[in-house]
């Protein structure tokens, strides 16, 4: 059956890339990111750009840091590949942002 193929692919990969992904997980939790008032907008900046590479390297297209004046950066990609090879589905978004700070 294809699918079984194309699975077996797709964890063939995975398993020759992991250590690849676990040190991008590492390196991701590293970068302060809290979206809190006082803290440094840079280090949030520099987590969602860096949230993008790991976007791109992961093979995600249109990937955007989106920057909104008095909001944090939110992160966009999609895969429209899916169209181009005749899904009948949409792109699939892929959407993430700073973590918001714990209301007290």
């Amino acid at each position: 059956m294809v699918a079984n193929g194309i699975v077996r692919d797709v964890l063939g990969d995975l398993d020759a890339r992991l250590d690849h992904w676990k040190q991008t997980l590492v390196d991701l939790c590293r970068i302060p990111s809290i979206s809190a008032a006082g803290f440094p907008p840079e280090e949030v900046r520099r987590s969602a750009q860096a949230m993008a590479q790991a976007l791109r390297d992961a093979g995600v297209e249109h990937v955007d840091v989106l920057e909104i004046p008095g909001v944090h950066p939110y992160v966009y990609g999609d895969w429209s590949r899916q169209l181009a090879r005749g899904s009948r589905s949409a792109p699939s978004p892929v959407w993430t942002r700073a973590r918001p700070a714990a209301s007290s």
